[in-house]
């Protein structure tokens, strides 16, 4: 609520300002497009506005181009930080596995040499806590 006041008590006043800039400037000022064969009259305040117009698609033009390499750095981050998140979480699970099969060899008297035969996870039994 208080960011939509601020934004109406910086909006109102500017945009008081440029109805009165476009009132008092609407002298008409001569455009000649060189290599062309044209000139345009157009009102100064028209002229005026089109260059900051002009001027900002510009500025976020560049501004666009400049961040370019920082988002993909940053979109590059993201992909390798979800691989580790993954492969962590994998690990996690295979680590759980081996631990659970190792409690249940442990209890169930299973050597841990007929273990290592079957391609089994070999793990040492659990400490007694």
């Amino acid at each position: 609520m208080v960011k939509k006041l601020i934004s109406w008590i910086v909006l109102i006043p500017i945009g008081v300002v440029v109805v009165v800039f476009a009132i008092f400037n609407r002298a008409p000022v001569s455009f000649d497009l060189w290599p062309f064969a044209y000139r345009i009259d157009v009102p100064l305040f028209i002229a005026v506005f089109a260059g900051v117009l002009i001027g900002f698609i510009l500025g976020v033009g560049v501004m666009m181009l400049a961040l370019g390499r920082a988002r993909r750095a940053r979109r590059a981050q993201m992909y390798r930080a979800e691989d580790a998140e993954r492969e962590a979480r994998y690990l996690k699970n295979e680590l759980d596995k081996a631990q659970n099969s190792a409690r249940q060899n442990a209890a169930g008297g299973v050597p841990a040499t007929a273990m290592a035969k079957t391609g089994e996870v070999v793990a040492p039994p659990p400490a007694a806590y």
